[in-house]
């Protein structure tokens, strides 16, 4: 039986490339003033996914999808210039303020710009000599108001231009050719779901303009430049805008203030208790960092403490609750936070956190709650299954005539653990007894995840599936003498993120949707 740990790895992409200046043409990389400080920002927020030498061979990298760029090609998607050419040094301060929406890269409107105009100095450096850059813009003309005629015209336009073979009929990416897309390094990639009002590169009409126009390079959006009108284009804007009906339109999580509110008695532990009703709530958006075409729309997040104690409401949307991990084609619906035990809040200790610099994980799982009030094995998928001949607790499975009754398999507890390694090597993961709902973990980097003691781990949990919503509940004692554990003060602020698993969606380990760091505070 496998058990999967879940890890809180939290890939992000920093899709920014370079320009050398706006009013002058000079080479990209000539002479490239990387200051310290731009060097320091580069490894702390983007050598994560884009690799010490930009070629997007981060550690990170393997667990994104889309890959993150390789910034060493000088082809870069979002653009207010002609294809082929390098972005405006203003393209790319907004491409890092927003982030990338359809990617894992998040947003850092945290950073001022001229931390971002370092930061763009050093991806410069990157780029391949003789690339220069333009000071010709396109600028979009005044968008047309939206009409029912204008979106019909747009849906003439998305058929007569092909749209539809990428995107689908109905935009949902499913189009004939959808299946045998790969971007100019060979990498597979996905056309984009309009359904999802995912807009790479900002979402107003004259964003969604520019991405028809001038293309995006390095992927199989072609340049419909000088082929549509002004009123064709933005005929196709509405009607793609249209595809996502109702739906929100995304953006990239970025740092966030949540509050703690103060509580008379005890913190509520039910999730479904009216207490909750009093606490703030903020809303938290998430991204996925292996895009696919069903999304989770964002973490609602509530806070109280009573000095003793701190406890959170986590929340979220799911269509159908998955709370076993039996078979090996079953994953875990999950929730996550972690905390920062520094004052390091870059996207470098987002993932995984470093040794300098570790992270305390509570990490919530529907299919260990499950087990809290029976251990579930094998037997309760595949009941009646016949046994082969394999011996536990040192002896031989009995060898007598089948009698027509099947023989009933030992509970996991019951087997010799030489066989089930897990177990007898004291994985917390595989041990039928004295089973958590949430787990507490640390880690410094990656590949260091590592459970706390049984001693240690102080976290109390309950989760709630009704009508759709996932409602969870995280208590723990604000005071530990534990250094590895998060520490909590009335009237003090610690950096979290959150982290979300949709286990129909086959959601495990690093395949998940995040947040960005956020800063919780205590009130007085």
């Amino acid at each position: 039986m496998t058990r999967y740990c879940i890890s809180l790895i939290a890939g992000a992409a920093m899709l920014a490339a370079a320009a050398a200046g706006v009013h002058a043409q000079v080479e990209a990389n000539a002479d490239a003033a990387t200051s310290e400080r731009g060097l320091a920002l580069y490894r702390q927020e983007c050598e994560t996914c884009h690799g010490a030498t930009g070629v997007g061979d981060g550690p990170a990298s393997y667990l994104l999808f889309p890959k993150p760029r390789d910034f060493t090609k000088g082809s870069f998607k979002v653009r207010t210039t002609g294809t082929g050419q390098l972005p405006t040094d203003a393209d790319l301060q907004r491409t890092i303020e927003l982030g990338f929406p359809g990617s894992g890269m998040p947003n850092f409107a945290h950073l001022s710009e001229a931390d971002r105009a370092e930061t763009i100095a050093v991806v410069k450096s990157f780029l391949p000599a003789g690339r220069r850059q333009t000071d010709e813009v396109i600028e979009p003309p005044a968008p047309l108001a939206r009409t029912d005629e204008l979106v019909a015209q747009g849906a003439q336009v998305y058929t007569m231009m092909g749209c539809d073979r990428c995107h689908g009929a109905e935009g949902r990416a499913d189009g004939p050719a959808s299946a045998t897309l790969k971007d100019e390094w060979g990498n597979a990639v996905r056309a984009n779901d309009f359904t999802r009002g995912i807009y790479k590169g900002g979402d107003t009409d004259e964003d969604v303009y520019l991405r028809f126009i001038t293309g995006m390079m390095g992927t199989p959006m072609p340049s419909y430049g000088g082929i549509m009108t002004d009123e064709q284009a933005y005929g196709l804007v509405h009607y793609v805008k249209s595809l996502a009906g109702d739906a929100v339109s995304a953006v990239q999580p970025k740092h966030e203030a949540l509050t703690a509110a103060r509580v008379l008695g005890a913190v509520p532990e039910d999730p479904t208790d009216s207490a909750w009703g009093q606490a703030p709530e903020a809303s938290l958006p998430v991204m996925l960092l292996h895009q696919r075409q069903d999304t989770i729309p964002g973490l609602r997040v509530k806070a109280v403490h009573n000095g003793a104690e701190v406890a959170m409401r986590l929340e979220w949307d799911d269509a159908s609750p998955d709370a076993s991990i039996l078979r090996h084609e079953d994953f875990s619906d999950a929730v996550a936070v972690q905390f920062a035990l520094g004052d390091d809040t870059s996207i470098e200790t987002l993932t995984m956190g470093v040794a300098q610099s570790p992270i305390n994980i509570w990490r919530w799982q529907a299919a260990r709650q499950m087990d809290v009030a029976r251990y579930r094995d094998v037997d309760d998928v595949y009941p009646g299954m016949v046994a082969d001949e394999y011996p536990w607790s040192g002896t031989a499975y009995p060898n007598r005539p089948v009698s027509g009754a099947a023989e009933s398999i030992p509970a996991a507890s019951d087997y010799e653990n030489t066989f089930l390694t897990a177990l007898g090597a004291g994985n917390p993961v595989s041990l039928p007894e004295g089973v958590r709902a949430v787990h507490e973990l640390n880690a410094g980097g990656f590949g260091s995840l590592t459970s706390q003691p049984e001693t240690a781990q102080s976290v109390r949990g309950l989760g709630v599936w009704d009508n759709g919503v996932w409602k969870v509940v995280v208590v723990r004692p604000m005071k530990s003498t534990d250094k590895r554990d998060a520490h909590f003060a009335a009237g003090a602020a610690i950096p979290l993120a959150f982290a979300v698993w949709d286990g129909s969606h086959g959601d495990r380990n690093g395949q998940k949707a995040v947040t960005n760091w956020n800063t919780l505070t205590l009130a007085p």
